[in-house]
């Protein structure tokens, strides 16, 4: 499956075993802990879990195998983050939901809205999929301005557990429509 995404900064591409190192170094920021508590020790489940993001691309199906992209910078070729989309059956009924999460340092550069802007056109372009939503803590001020800078509109507040978590969080639930249905 061919899930290569390009914006006119970013070159979203599948995950490469050579990427484990600075997995490990992204994801051990403490901000992408602290929102992200599933990439927590990730200098011990890196390998693996590229291995598994490799395996899940050839379903070619996103509610049945999570997808996810490395984001690389064009001009440099340095990865900065992550994206993905995958199942959210929190609420009763699986939908499709968008997750990310970049570098500090190349933070409130409008490199994320980019992303979730091109990998929400790729969704509904490829897959059809009549929406896709977020589900952001409000106190994660960077990440709710992402999603709304992207389209995506707030519906409501939820709570749930979401992976990696100790306990159940209230969850800012929004939604994007599919523009071309």
């Amino acid at each position: 499956m061919n899930i290569k995404i390009e914006t006119e900064r970013l070159l979203l591409r599948k995950w490469q075993l050579s990427d484990v190192e600075t997995l490990i170094d992204l994801a051990g920021q403490e901000h992408i802990e602290y929102w992200s508590p599933d990439f927590r020790e990730y200098d011990k489940h890196a390998k693996g879990w590229i291995e598994w993001v490799l395996e899940n691309y050839e379903a070619d199906n996103p509610i049945e195998k999570f997808i996810s992209w490395a984001i690389v910078l064009k001009k440099n070729n340095q990865l900065i983050g992550q994206i993905a989309i995958g199942d959210f059956d929190e609420l009763g009924e699986t939908e499709l939901a968008v997750a990310y999460w970049m570098d500090i340092k190349h933070t409130n550069c409008g490199y994320m809205t980019e992303a979730v802007k091109a990998v929400a056109e790729m969704v509904y372009l490829r897959y059809g999929y009549s929406h896709i939503i977020a589900t952001i803590q409000p106190a994660n001020l960077a990440s709710n301005a992402v999603i709304q800078k992207a389209g995506f509109k707030l519906i409501s507040t939820i709570n749930f557990l979401d992976n990696g978590q100790t306990e159940i969080l209230p969850f800012h639930y929004y939604r994007m429509d599919n523009p071309h249905i």
